[in-house]
């Protein structure tokens, strides 16, 4: 498949952040962002020196020859860093739903 113009195969891994502060679009707009190795932690800058740093919450892997899209449903007990967490944190009934379209091109 493919998500704005990028094909996607073999093995595509899909992480969530949760971020120190709340800044919105705004935080990261025009921003340099870097990744840590593993990829456990993103950090934007923006021109002025101001940084926005998030920390993997959860993520999902999987193998594009073993799903058929546009959707994707993932169980609490198939999402990493999610199945191992408590009821208080991710709810029993907690999923994910990945829905690939071509609307992104539209965005550009």
């Amino acid at each position: 498949f493919s998500l704005a113009d990028v094909p996607m195969s073999r093995d595509v891994a899909l992480r969530f952040y949760v971020f120190d502060k709340a800044g919105g679009l705004d935080a990261v707009k025009h921003s340099n962002c870097t990744l840590s190795k593993g990829g456990q932690v993103i950090t934007y800058q923006n021109p002025q020196g101001v940084r926005t740093v998030g920390k993997v919450l959860f993520f999902a892997q999987w193998h594009t020859s073993f799903h058929r899209f546009p959707s994707l449903h993932l169980a609490r007990h198939e999402i990493d860093m999610v199945y191992s967490k408590p009821f208080s944190q991710f709810s029993e009934a907690f999923s994910l739903e990945i829905s690939i379209n071509d609307s992104l091109s539209a965005l550009r």
